[in-house]
C-alpha cells in the first residue's frame, strides 16, 4: 500500500477559483492505497461535496492530511 494525496475545494473555494478570484483555499487529503485511481475512488468516496482535483493524486511518504468531511462537520 502507498500514501496519495488528493487536492480538493469546497463548493465557494471553487466558485472563487472559477470566477478568477483569489480568495480560495485548497485542501488536501491523504489516502492509503494500492493505486492512484482507487486513491481517487476513495477520496470521492469521503468528501461528496468537494470538488476533487482528478489530476492531482500524488505519491507521498507519509500521511498529514487525513481529515475528511465528516471529521470537519463534526469538529
Amino acid at each position: 500500500m502507498k500514501f496519495y494525496r488528493i487536492e480538493m475545494m469546497n463548493d465557494a473555494s471553487f466558485h472563487n477559483y472559477m470566477c478568477g478570484g483569489n480568495n480560495y483555499r485548497v485542501d488536501y487529503y491523504d489516502v492509503e492505497a494500492d493505486n492512484a485511481e482507487r486513491a481517487l475512488a476513495i477520496a470521492k468516496q469521503d468528501n461528496p461535496s468537494y470538488h476533487i482535483n482528478a489530476c492531482f493524486v500524488r505519491e507521498v511518504a507519509e500521511k498529514h492530511y487525513t481529515t475528511n468531511e465528516r471529521d470537519k462537520l463534526i469538529a
